[in-house]
This record gives C-alpha cells, structure tokens and sequence, in this order.
C-alpha cells in the first residue's frame, strides 16, 4: 500500500528546554543539516532526529524543513510521505501512524469513489487513536484517546484549524502533501504557491485540489486537467494505447488558461479581429502579443517558455503540427465564431486535410476555414462574403458575389457566396470542355452535350442537393422538431387561456368582497333554559338588503351575488 499525504502540525510542543519527551532521542547536526543515526541505540521505534530547521525547529523520522508561506523565518516539518520509514503526523512527524483506515467513505464494504487528496483515498491515526470504518467526516473518523487532538490525532492541545477551505475542504495543520504532482510536467511550485499558509492547509474531497481545495482536478490518462478542462482521448491507427490530452477551450473560468494541463491563465489579452471573441487571444507567463494586424500569429515568449501561447515550458517542446496553410496552429479545439463563415451558417467544401483533436487554425486576414483553406473577401460591414477569389459587387445596397469573373477553364465557382467548387465540366459532343460557365459542382452530372458557346444545359445532382450547378444544398426540417413547437404553442395557448379565465373569476370575487365586506357578528352566550342568544347582525346600509340574503344594493343591475354564508 503506497501512502502519498502526510501532514505535520505547528501546535503540538513535544520539545522543551531542547529535549524530546519519551520515545525519541536527539541527534547531532548543525541548522538545516540531517544528522546521522546514533549508534547503540536499543530503544524500539525511537524517532530520529532528521533535521534542525534555522528558526532551530527540530523534525524527525525523515521530515525535511518546509519555510512558512507568510512568515519566511518561520519552519514547519514537512512529515514523509511513503510507507518507509513510515507514516507520521505531528508538529515534529514525531507520531506514528498506527491504525490504517480501509479508506474515506468506505460503507458495508462497498468502496466511495469521493476519495480525499491524501493517501490515495487512505487515512491513518496516531497515538493509538482508532479509525472508525463506517465514519465519513474527516474531523471524527479518528476516534482519539483521551489527551489527544487533530485530524489524526496528532495534537496534545486542542488547537482550531482557522483557514478556510473551498468545495467542502477540512482544515488540516501541517504540510500539504503535493508528491502525486511530482512526477508529472506540472510545475508545482508556480502552480500552488506554497504547500501551507501559517501552518495550514486544506484536505480536499475529490475533484478539487489547492491549499484551499480552489481549483478543481480531472484524472487524464498519466496526467491531470485542472479548472474544468475537458480531458479527451486520441486513438491511433497503429494499435497503440490510446494517448490524452487537455481541451482548455471548454474552461469556463472568466479568465482563458492554457498549458499542458490547463494550468496557465491568461496574463495578456491581445487586440481581437472585430466578431472575434477576446478570450481567444491571449498570451500566458508573460508572453506580448504579436505585432498589430498579425492576430492570428504567436505570443513572443520570455525565457524558459515556449507554445503558441507561451504555455509550455522551454524543455516541454510541444509542437503543434495542424496543417494550417494560411494561418496558424493552436493548441484547444477553438471557438466557432473565430470563423466568418462559421457565423454566418456558410457550408463551404473543403479538400481532405489531416486533423487532430484539440488542434485549431488562427486564420490571417483575407482566409477562413477550419484549416484557412479559403480565401475571402469581405463585403461592407461583415454583411456579405465571397469565396475563391470572387468579388462583391453591391446593387442597391445588397452584395452579390461574382463567380464567372473568378472561375476559369480549370475550376469554376457557383452559389451564394461562390462557395461551391466545380467537379465538372460539361463537354462538346467533340469531347472538349463547353467553357467555364457549363459544370457542376458537388458532383453533379451534366444533363447533355454543351457545344461551343451555346448556354449551360444543367446538371442532374445528387441527393441533398438543386441548382442550376447543383450548388444548393437541401437542409430538411425535422418533422419531429417542427411537430414539437406545435404542440408546445397549442400548450402555452390552452395554458394562458385557462389561466385567464380563473384569473378573471378571481378578480371578480376579490371585488365583490371589497365592495360588501362581512359584517361583523356578535354571538350573545346561551340563555337559561338552552335558548340561543340573538346574533347581532347590525344593520344594512340604507337601499341595500342585509348580507347573505341574495342581491347587491337596489338599482346596482352589474351581477348577482351569491348567497354568502357568515361565519
């Protein structure tokens, strides 16, 4: 069983006047330094001293000196995290873990899966404290002895862990153990911070990780995806394992990040192409945008980082290979409104270019597409585009494309936007091409022989497509969808209607109340002999008949009342 969380505590005074209470022995060693073990020792499981810290901190049992995050002449113990030379706790990692718990969570033997940041899931307890199976909170799944305080029953005092922990974190005193990051690319120091803040830190429930439990954690292959990142997996056609990577994109933080982990948040915003959106450019560690009117291009790095976004360390050497023609490639999978064709709902085809998840293009101006495979031109204001060297022509404040002046004797161009390509050309009855304004395009078929100069005679498409050139494409409506929003207008209708009219009878109630309020009754207490009192019904208002017997006052010909029983 491999143990990965220790902690250590700063209010658990086992030394005084310089000498350890029963149980450990003091070591030679200067500040900072690890001694060596002492010879002739005959006391079982004695604590080591392993090193005096400069504040003159004494740390046992393999513990190594951790500065405090705030006050940097003060030292905290920072206890050993792995099964040799064993599991401590404490201000000193003086107190041995004795009792191994089966797990956080663990109830009639069935395993929760909402594991904590500490021991791969494990817990442990000191000074003979016992771990309460069946216990799901931390602060009582050790049931300390008499004397004894803590998380793990580390403390002789009974000190408040006073820092706040996000996502349902538990206040821990110590060091927090960041080992499970050591063998990754994560630069743990940048990251975190620090491992304590004045001697404390967070125990965080799955999903979650920080001194604080701030940022949230996804397992992703061998690595991890921080901040809500989305891990994807990428299968290979040469039968190896599959490899994982972070999509940043679908961080939803108000700041952008990037790295290999989604680790890195923005620090430089640069000037967007107007329709883009902002968070699509940026620069990370310090990197500066690139020259003006170069968008699409890379963040110019400072030393040590590398990437598009300077996301990378130097020595990472991530290489972003999407063939991107006229443009750049971006780690993520993009924004769609990057894209001017995206936006405005233009279907374009593409050649087969090779493609990666999590990879995108960054266009230069004047292209577009998933890989800037087209060229375009951008008519008015955003309002109109043409494809393939076409160009706009506006009549009467509406722009046109004009396709016959782009298209030549190799590859003509038809459709709204010149969007569609040809993939043949009619033919003479000789056998040779009737000229650029005869083809078809999406593979479409030519509807006869076409002789020099005589008109375009059409082309028999495919499914999913019409046109003179076959260059409209047919976009069915679902009749289930359309069926849906019917049935849900008839619905809303029925709904409002229905409402309207206990609304109304409301209304009408609610008025006739306010107009002939209840008169007041006063029940006179029963006479001798059983007799009832007379009730006390005051008298009508002149012109009206008393409440309760049947009209509204003489002359008001609005509605008639019911009857209205007094009570």
């Amino acid at each position: 069983m491999q143990l990965t969380s220790l902690y250590a505590s700063p209010a658990d005074p086992i030394i005084e006047e310089g000498d350890f209470k029963a149980g450990t022995r003091t070591g030679d060693g200067k500040d900072g330094e690890t001694p060596q073990d002492q010879e002739g020792d005959d006391t079982k499981n004695a604590s080591k001293l392993s090193a005096i810290c400069p504040d003159g901190l004494h740390c046992l049992n393999g513990a190594t000196c951790m500065e405090d995050s705030y006050d940097k002449s003060k030292y905290h113990c920072n206890c050993p995290a792995s099964e040799t030379p064993g599991i401590f706790a404490g201000k000193h990692c003086e107190a041995e873990g004795d009792s191994l718990c089966d797990g956080v969570g663990i109830m009639d033997d069935i395993i929760d899966t909402d594991y904590h940041d500490v021991n791969n899931g494990m817990w442990f307890c000191t000074n003979g404290g016992e771990c309460l199976k069946l216990e799901e909170d931390l602060e009582t799944k050790c049931d300390c002895p008499y004397g004894f305080y803590g998380l793990h029953c580390e403390l002789e005092a009974n000190k408040i862990c006073t820092l706040p922990c996000d996502n349902e974190g538990v206040c821990k005193f110590g060091i927090k153990d960041l080992s499970d990051f050591t063998d990754s690319r994560l630069d743990v120091a940048e990251f975190f911070g620090t491992a304590n803040y004045h001697g404390m830190h967070c125990v965080c429930p799955a999903g979650f990780t920080g001194i604080q439990c701030e940022h949230t954690v996804e397992n992703c292959g061998d690595g991890l995806c921080f901040h809500g990142a989305t891990c994807v997996e990428h299968v290979h056609d040469d039968d190896n394992e599959p490899t994982y990577s972070c999509d940043c994109d679908s961080v939803l933080l108000e700041d952008p990040t990037a790295g290999l982990y989604c680790e890195h948040s923005a620090t430089t915003y640069c000037p967007t192409p107007r329709g883009r959106d902002p968070k699509s450019y940026f620069c990370t560690n310090g990197g500066e945008c690139p020259p003006p009117g170069m968008s699409y291009d890379y963040c110019s790095c400072p030393d040590g980082f590398s990437g598009p976004r300077c996301e990378f360390r130097a020595e990472d050497d991530e290489k972003c290979d999407l063939n991107c023609n006229a443009g750049k490639c971006f780690f993520g999978s993009g924004n769609e409104n990057d894209s001017l064709l995206n936006q405005m709902d233009i279907y374009a085809p593409s050649d087969d270019f090779f493609s990666r998840e999590s990879l995108h293009c960054k266009c230069q101006d004047g292209y577009d597409g998933e890989f800037c495979e087209h060229k375009i031109e951008v008519c008015g204001d955003e309002e109109h585009v043409c494809m393939n060297e076409s160009r706009c022509r506006s009549t009467r404040d509406k722009f046109t494309c004009d396709c016959e002046a782009a298209s030549t004797e190799f590859e003509a161009y038809a459709g709204k936007y010149c969007e569609m390509v040809s993939t043949m050309f009619c033919r003479s009855p000789s056998g040779l091409k009737a000229g650029k304004h005869s083809f078809c395009t999406n593979h479409g078929t030519c509807k006869g022989s076409v002789a020099i100069g005589e008109d375009h005679v059409g082309c028999d498409c495919r499914e999913g497509f019409k046109g003179e050139f076959c260059e409209i494409r047919i976009v069915k409506k679902s009749k289930t969808n359309v069926a849906a929003i019917i049935l849900l207008t008839v619905g809303l209708v029925l709904l409002v209607s229905v409402g309207g009219i206990f609304g109304r009878r409301y209304y009408l109630k609610h008025r006739q109340y306010e107009k002939h309020p209840q008169t007041e009754v006063q029940e006179q207490s029963m006479g001798e002999g059983g007799d009832l009192g007379e009730r006390d019904l005051g008298e009508a208002p002149l012109g009206e008949k008393a409440i309760g017997e049947g009209t509204m006052r003489e002359g008001d010909q609005s509605f008639e009342r019911p009857n209205i029983e007094i009570i």
